[in-house]
């Protein structure tokens, strides 16, 4: 009985231990909240640092080639949809800047223009 017990929680201990290496990588990454333009910065700097990391673990030969294809790959194919989607923040960010200069372009006028009317 004590045997059984035993090898029930060196059992439980080796999958938890274990369980990390079989999990899919990109799921780690996924869960890292994107949103504001820093989060986003942030993310893509830690995909970076993962590509890096994992084509030193390939030269040191830590990673097999199969491996190293499937999990570059994956990173390479989120930092594109993540650049993708800070170019499209990018984008908007300038277009809100261009419309918020031409209100208080606007504003600007209108004020200068009372003034204007006022000092008469």
């Amino acid at each position: 009985m004590v045997e059984a017990l035993g090898f029930l929680i060196v059992a439980a201990v080796a999958v938890y231990v274990a369980w990390p290496l079989f999990k899919p990588t990109s799921s780690r990454l996924s869960a890292i909240p994107v949103d504001d333009l820093a989060d986003l910065q942030s993310r893509r700097q830690v995909l970076y640092r993962e590509i890096a990391d994992l084509d030193f673990d390939r030269r040191v030969g830590k990673v097999g080639e199969k491996d190293y294809r499937t999990e570059r790959d994956g990173y390479v194919t989120e930092a594109a949809s993540l650049l993708q989607q800070l170019d499209r923040d990018s984008l908007r960010s300038r277009r809100a800047l261009a419309e918020m200069t031409s209100i208080e372009r606007e504003l600007e006028e209108e004020i200068r223009a009372l003034r204007m009317g006022r000092n008469r």
